[in-house]
């Protein structure tokens, strides 16, 4: 997948809805004008990333737009979801590709997440840096726009409520899949 420049991610969807009827509600908030929409010539659910969706806008400028609002509440079914939504970007692993672009800096962000205070959460936090100290907890995106670092494969709880499909807790098979991923990773 390659940056377009009209494609974007939209994260933090349901997963308890059908793909269908979840297009259907995409449709229909990203067309209307004061959200920031236009014309869309495709939507796609990746299976790779639950909660998450790719919207192709006919022109460039429309994805601008619905980026600059970054947070959209999509009403579903009487209920609102707070999703987050940016351009598309296509992922690079430095481990097998090298620096795609050697000597030039990487956009950052201010990235935190939330485990609970317990023991269990306390060993998860030590694994947690662990798996920073070997590289595995963000992986570099190249947009349009210049490389970007961002979460990697990692799972990350970065809301303290909203639930799963929002990154939020409460999330009662979050921290049993999260030692697996750890674990898949190597990092025990």
């Amino acid at each position: 997948m390659t940056a377009d420049g009209k494609t974007v991610l939209v994260e933090g969807l349901p997963t308890d809805i059908l793909e269908d009827r979840l297009a259907d509600k995409l449709s229909i908030h990203f067309l209307r004008n004061r959200n920031g929409g236009g014309e869309i010539t495709n939507i796609t659910f990746p299976e790779e990333s639950p909660g998450t969706a790719l919207i192709t806008f006919e022109e460039n400028e429309v994805a601008q737009r619905v980026c600059r609002m970054r947070t959209h509440m999509l009403s579903v079914d009487e209920k609102k979801y707070e999703v987050q939504v940016s351009m598309h970007c296509t992922e690079v692993n430095p481990d097998e590709t090298g620096d795609p672009n050697p000597g030039n800096p990487y956009k950052g962000g201010q990235f935190q997440g939330f485990l609970p205070a317990t023991a269990k959460g306390n060993e998860l936090l030590r694994l947690l840096m662990k798996a920073f100290n070997q590289g595995l907890t963000f992986k570099i995106k190249t947009c349009d726009s210049g490389d970007t670092v961002t979460w990697g494969q990692i799972p990350h709880k970065t809301k303290m409520e909203g639930g799963k499909s929002a990154s939020g807790y409460p999330d009662a098979s979050y921290l049993v899949h999260l030692t697996e991923v750890l674990k898949m990773l190597g990092i025990e």
